[in-house]
């Protein structure tokens, strides 16, 4: 979500610096290309039904209020992958859009899960605001990411907890029909 009321003057002008993060790099040594990644690797991960979403009491709170404007409410599947093997969700909202956030949303388990949320919001015409933080947490914890302009509410919680707990609401709902 964008704070529409930043508590900040700040003015952050557009910068090219901050990259793709898909582009790869290429170097010829001895006769061979060998490729040096530049940023994450992407997994191709399964978008979330609508009924897997968590986050939906926060969203209406935020539609209600004045001064934040929602961008984006997202959910994908995945599998837990360790540090050295994580791979990046890619963000990115329809550049159409009232304020367009592209970027990466990492997520590994070691002892603690670990998200590491690198973010771009298009502000207007002269200015982007990127949100780059790494997060210990723990599973079905709401936290907080905050930038003045930009914050971001992320759950994650285990998809067999989530199917059980829907099954349990059908199967009250199917009790309460009979």
């Amino acid at each position: 979500f964008r704070n529409a009321q930043p508590y900040t003057q700040e003015v952050f002008p557009k910068k090219d610096t901050f990259g793709d993060a898909t582009v790869a790099a290429y170097e010829f040594l001895d006769g061979e290309i060998v490729a040096q990644e530049q940023g994450p690797v992407y997994g191709e991960f399964e978008p979330a039904p609508e009924t897997h979403f968590q986050l939906n009491d926060a969203v209406e709170r935020l539609e209600r209020a004045s001064n934040y404007d929602l961008i984006a409410h997202l959910a994908w599947i995945q599998p837990g992958f360790g540090r050295d093997d994580a791979m990046a969700q890619a963000i990115q909202t329809d550049e159409e859009a009232f304020q367009a956030l592209s970027g990466t949303a990492t997520l590994s388990v070691s002892n603690y899960l670990h998200l590491d949320m690198d973010l771009i919001l298009d502000g207007d015409d002269l200015s982007e605001y990127q949100l780059r933080e790494k997060r210990k947490m723990r599973r079905d914890e709401a936290h907080y990411f905050d930038h003045p302009h930009l914050g971001i509410i992320a759950v994650v919680r285990r998809l067999e907890e989530i199917e059980e707990e829907l099954l349990a609401e059908a199967s009250e709902e199917q009790d309460d029909k009979t």
